[in-house]
């Protein structure tokens, strides 16, 4: 592990998603991923919004935010605020012409080896 995706830090999880991204690119199946990248809104401008993965498949567009253990014990008010900027990408997205339906979750756990990270990715319907 090198602990990078595209020159960009990552964590293991997201390392092994890219893995798997690369070689379905490699078979036809994706066409190309953003990974970390902020929609409509350049990093370090304010309201800017990070979002960990979008995927270009043969099937259309995937976003994926990858999930530590301890955002399932975060509180009300901060599970309202990550709704709220899903929608933001979501909609900073269809502006841009790469409209999502859904920004899905792959939590870290899921993703400890690079087959897990090849099942997760089925689930949100890359195959």
């Amino acid at each position: 592990m090198t602990g990078k995706v595209k020159d960009l830090k990552a964590s293991q999880g997201e390392e092994r998603i890219a893995r798997v991204l690369y070689k379905k690119i490699q078979r036809g199946q994706v066409r190309d991923f953003y990974f970390r990248s902020s929609p409509g809104i350049p990093k370090g401008i304010p309201g800017w919004l990070e979002l960990d993965f979008e995927i270009f498949s043969t099937h259309g567009n995937i976003a994926i935010s990858v999930q530590g253990a301890s955002f399932v014990h975060r509180g009300e008010s901060k599970r309202n605020q990550d709704a709220i900027n899903e929608l933001l990408i979501m909609d900073r997205l269809k502006k841009l012409g790469r409209a999502v339906t859904k920004i899905h979750k792959i939590f870290d756990y899921e993703l400890t080896t690079e087959e897990d990270a090849e099942k997760a990715l089925k689930k949100v319907g890359i195959r």
